[in-house]
């Protein structure tokens, strides 16, 4: 939180403009640009410069020129707005400096309606960049207390410093989780948000998202292939599908094991009794009983192997509750579980697992033929590596549906940019990896070496193949729209949750409370007004075809 005191102004710079009013590149000429000139700041600022290296905020001492980076806490101390007008804590604050005048909620809700507005130019600013290529990835969601469909939208982007950027875009009401609404909706957001450069989308293997997709690939101008890569299946959604297919083979025997689970921690005397029992035969696990979820193969497969090792706890548990009946768990443990190595994992040697290595063997030869596929249309030997400019190797486009050279041909650089090596990259001896290898710092170290090789790099580094990205924010919104805010506008929903995701850019500051503004219903009319006083400002639609 930043000191503010009276009559103590401090000229602020251009960047702090409110950006309702703010010109946008590529959009119509700016009305009546307010700025914000002034702002009282502590005393100390006067011994300090502020600089801005590597778009960080520094400040220099002008006595002894020592740098220190600087950050406003208006909004990281994960703390609620109305913290400030706490009285022990303003007594603490003027024991501290008795000329400390403290801002109240209300201007601090301001500010992160300001930072909404602002972010959200630059954002505009970035998407209207005919060279900005971004992936999205959607999800839907039905709010309990409204029964309200929201639709989720969130770009992913690697910037120019080679970081990548993760930004929520989008969370609107949906009419329903229907096809032809999902891919009207995506529309919307594209056009509103001036994005012209969509690579990929990551969906849930649903077919309702195939139609939107289908919609979306007949609409959007500027598909990379024609389209062909635009659709992405959500891996994690898949693979819990093959492997909830695996378990259904066994189901009467896990629902055996879940219901003696579900039967032990439905009760605290219970629970203590398994524990007495673990003791007795001197058996230790560090985890008991985790919640088993149908969304979630993996938690399915951690119960049953916590399970496994139990076997002769349940035994015991037995005689000391009666009700508790083993047999039926013992024919589920010989049905399913087939040992030959306890010592280890023994959920390795299941039949689930088995069948999974069954399956994964019959995928590697489709890998494979598509790894082939690719490697040859890198390679191109005969007609790549044959026209030559001296000594140069010249990356030539000879088909048009070739994979690289649509790229090349997207980026359109020029002839001279055309002779940069491929070939050189593609035969440069391989990186060691490591747990600690950053693929992106190579490529920013690097870029200069393979200018052409790096764009391509940047826009499929980017691409998503899980949309967990995008069913993060559902946790947050669950919070804003609770049982007591029923009646939000789709307005302040919105902007709630795209700004808190945005304050999460840094990681080491990250934001909660974002929802305590919505406490104060003349702050939320604020917030309201200043969101539909900045749209239809600064956008410029898209070109959708017809």
């Amino acid at each position: 939180m930043e000191n503010w005191v009276p009559n103590q102004e401090t000229q602020i710079d251009d960047e702090d403009v409110f950006v309702d009013n703010t010109q946008v590149e590529g959009t119509s000429q700016a009305t009546n640009p307010k700025k914000r000139k002034y702002a009282q700041m502590a005393a100390c600022w006067n011994d300090y410069d502020v600089l801005h290296i590597d778009k960080v905020r520094h400040s220099k001492c002008k006595k002894c020129g020592t740098l220190l980076k600087t950050e406003s806490g208006a909004n990281v101390g994960e703390l609620p707005f109305k913290f400030v007008e706490n009285e022990s804590f303003i007594e603490y604050t003027n024991a501290l400096n008795g000329k400390v005048i403290l801002p109240c909620r209300t201007t601090i809700s301001n500010r992160v309606t300001d930072y909404f507005l602002e972010e959200k130019a630059k954002l505009f600013k970035f998407f209207n960049n005919p060279l900005s290529n971004v992936h999205l990835t959607t999800d839907c969601w039905t709010s309990s207390c409204q029964r309200s469909n929201y639709m989720v939208v969130t770009t992913h982007f690697i910037d120019e410093d080679w970081v990548m950027h993760k930004r929520i875009i989008n969370f609107k009401s949906l009419d329903s989780h229907k096809g032809e609404d999902i891919g009207r909706t995506s529309l919307t957001c594209l056009q509103e948000w001036g994005i012209n450069n969509v690579m990929t989308i990551t969906v849930d293997n649903a077919s309702a998202n195939d139609k939107a997709i289908e919609i979306l690939m007949k609409k959007l101008p500027n598909l990379y292939d024609g389209g062909k890569q635009l659709h992405v299946r959500c891996m994690a959604h898949i693979l819990n599908l093959i492997v909830r297919d695996g378990f259904d083979q066994h189901q009467s025997s896990i629902k055996c094991m879940q219901k003696a689970v579900k039967y032990i921690r439905n009760s605290t005397q219970r629970i203590q009794r398994f524990k007495e029992c673990m003791k007795e035969l001197n058996v230790e696990s560090k985890k008991f009983f985790c919640n088993d979820s149908p969304t979630r193969w993996n938690s399915t497969y951690e119960l049953l192997k916590i399970v496994v090792e139990l076997e002769k706890v349940f035994g015991m548990f037995e005689v000391k509750d009666p009700r508790f009946k083993f047999d039926f768990l013992q024919q589920a443990f010989e049905k399913l579980i087939k040992l030959k190595n306890p010592q280890k994992d023994p959920m390795l040697n299941s039949e689930v697992i088995l069948k999974a290595k069954v399956l994964i063997r019959g995928l590697q030869q489709r890998f494979e033929n598509f790894f082939y596929f690719y490697k040859s249309k890198f390679d191109n030997t005969d007609s790549s590596q044959n026209q030559t400019h001296g000594h140069e190797d010249v990356v030539v486009i000879d088909d048009e549906n070739d994979f690289m050279g649509d790229l090349i041909v997207q980026i359109d650089y020029p002839s001279a940019s055309m002779e940069m090596k491929l070939t050189r990259y593609l035969n440069e001896q391989s990186v060691k990896y490591n747990k600690d290898f950053d693929i992106l710092l190579w490529w920013k170290q690097n870029a200069c070496r393979y200018p052409i090789v790096s764009r391509m790099v940047k826009d499929i580094l980017g691409l998503q193949i899980s949309t967990v990205a995008s069913e993060a924010a559902f946790s947050t919104s669950g919070r804003i729209l609770d049982p007591y805010r029923t009646n939000l506008s789709a307005n302040i929903v919105e902007a709630l949750v795209c700004t808190q995701d945005w304050v999460r850019k840094s990681r080491k500051q990250i934001v909660d409370n974002i929802d305590e503004i919505l406490k104060d219903d003349e702050v939320a009319k604020a917030l309201e007004d200043a969101i539909k006083n900045g749209d239809g400002k600064g956008k410029q639609p898209i070109n959708i075809l017809e």
